[in-house]
């Protein structure tokens, strides 16, 4: 009962969040928290997934302190009850939280250590997108070349799989380091993406990509 509670509040939070609204996503997600805990170790798995969704979802919201004092007590979770499986989720989450703290030695320990984990366990989605964060590692880092590669490498197989979400988001990212007439094409495949899934953060942020190239290319036009 306690798994089917949870899961629905789950949902929810899943539809909120592809309608753009992350506080109504965040408040479900809470609510699927507090179903799970009630009822303790019958619910473990959705105890910790429920604190790794409201974790990435306040993270996406700018509540980064939030976010790491959440994903840690998922982790501390998961360990206790070598809950392995949920491994990958929950390191990906938290360099994610250690990306956007600007600690990249943390958040690289966190991606490889997920990623090896992702590919033992043969979660190939999960494979796609911790491949992606090593790319946002990279950038961060300057080193862009490398980042074309982990991105690129994370594109084809998050569009192998069909993991659309994912892969509109991996275009996003991708977009501003590629030549012009590139970064339109996967823009444009981007946001046909989002468009059939009705996605509007993901419009969004395609939005904003768009017009920091515009002011780019603008900025180069003026010192030329």
């Amino acid at each position: 009962m306690a798994a089917a509670s949870h899961s629905g509040a789950a949902e929810l939070g899943n539809i909120a969040v592809q309608q753009g609204d992350l506080d109504t996503a965040i408040a479900r997600y809470e609510r699927a928290q507090e179903i799970a805990d009630q009822a303790d170790d019958e619910a473990i798995t959705w105890r910790i997934l429920a604190r790794n969704n409201q974790a990435y979802h306040r993270l996406l919201r700018g509540e980064v302190d939030a976010a790491a004092t959440i994903i840690s007590e998922a982790m501390v979770l998961a360990e206790e009850r070598g809950m392995l499986s949920l491994q990958p989720y929950l390191l990906s989450t938290a360099g994610e939280v250690a990306l956007a703290q600007n600690d990249l030695e943390m958040a690289s320990a966190r991606f490889q250590q997920g990623l090896a984990l992702a590919t033992q366990l043969n979660i190939p989605e999960r494979v796609a997108g911790i491949t992606a964060n090593v790319g946002l590692v990279a950038l961060r880092r300057g080193e862009t070349t490398c980042a074309v590669h982990y991105l690129s490498s994370a594109l084809a197989q998050a569009d192998t799989l069909g993991a659309r979400h994912l892969a509109a988001l991996i275009r996003i990212w991708l977009a501003p380091l590629l030549p012009p007439a590139e970064a339109r094409a996967i823009l444009a495949e981007a946001q046909e993406i989002a468009e059939v899934g009705g996605r509007r953060r993901l419009l969004a942020a395609i939005k904003e990509v768009r017009a920091r190239m515009v002011e780019e290319v603008m900025a180069h036009g003026r010192s030329d």
